[in-house]
């Protein structure tokens, strides 16, 4: 099986701290495959800034400081408002060394270059290496804009995960069962929202009954898009029994789950 380094990208700010730590109590802490590794960063371990205005440069630094590790083959640069099941993930599609969701209506960048979401981007070693070094700390646009211009004057092309899917959900909205339906048939959903509905979407997709999540995972006879191995073998996902957490509960002064 393929080595994964899994980057959790966060902040130094109130908010930030908040998802990173759902993210940690949740699918980052838990349940991890034996050949992922999970690490986290900030604009204060990368060396650079927590501004929104600096992700160019934190890419940058990241890719510089995955090269510095060995034997791994892939990049999984995950944001902090992401929420993976890990059961459903799977790896890019042979041949791709650069891959992640198309974005919805804004695929192009301005220079009309293709890119994918910087929300959960898979890079390969080689892709990397080019990012280590073209990358541009500040070039005025967004860094997953950047990383489609500059990977395609290397003739390194996306390939679209049609299976990653984006929530969006304000803060006040809660997640609903169709949700974790989603990210059981699908393994990572991008911009869930608030901690609340990390925790909530999470709890849900994990203590659904294995019969239950086996009928939401069953695809067979159905035409999927081309994907990667899955990182777990599905074969097991239907008894996948992730390990414990405690269930959200509601405070009397939040309308959303909080633990």
């Amino acid at each position: 099986m393929a080595k994964v380094l899994v980057a959790l990208m966060s902040a130094d700010k109130p908010a930030y701290v908040a998802r990173r730590t759902a993210c940690l109590e949740t699918w980052a802490g838990k349940g991890l495959p034996g050949y992922v590794t999970m690490s986290v960063w900030t604009g204060k371990t990368l060396e650079s800034s927590d501004e929104y205005s600096e992700t160019s440069a934190r890419l940058k630094a990241l890719c510089r400081k995955a090269l510095q590790v060995e034997g791994w083959d892939w990049l999984l640069k995950l944001d902090d408002d992401v929420v993976v099941f890990w059961p459903s993930a799977h790896l890019p599609p042979q041949g791709s060394a650069y891959h992640g969701s198309e974005v919805p209506g804004n695929g192009l960048s301005r220079e009309g270059q293709r890119y994918v979401a910087g929300a959960a981007m898979w890079l390969g070693r080689k892709a990397v290496e080019v990012l280590a070094t073209e990358m541009q700390a500040s070039w005025g646009i967004p860094d997953d804009h950047q990383t489609g211009e500059i990977l395609r004057k290397y003739n390194i092309l996306p390939t679209y995960d049609l299976y990653h899917f984006i929530i969006r959900r304000p803060g006040q909205m809660e997640v609903s069962p169709f949700d974790s339906e989603m990210l059981i048939k699908r393994g990572i959903a991008l911009e869930v929202g608030s901690p609340e509905n990390m925790r909530q979407l999470y709890y849900d997709a994990v203590t659904k009954p294995p019969e239950s999540r086996k009928a939401i995972f069953d695809t067979s006879g159905k035409s999927q898009p081309k994907r990667g191995p899955a990182i777990f073998n599905p074969d097991l996902v239907p008894g996948y029994e992730q390990p414990a957490i405690s269930r959200p509960h509601r405070d009397p002064g939040f309308r959303l789950y909080q633990r």
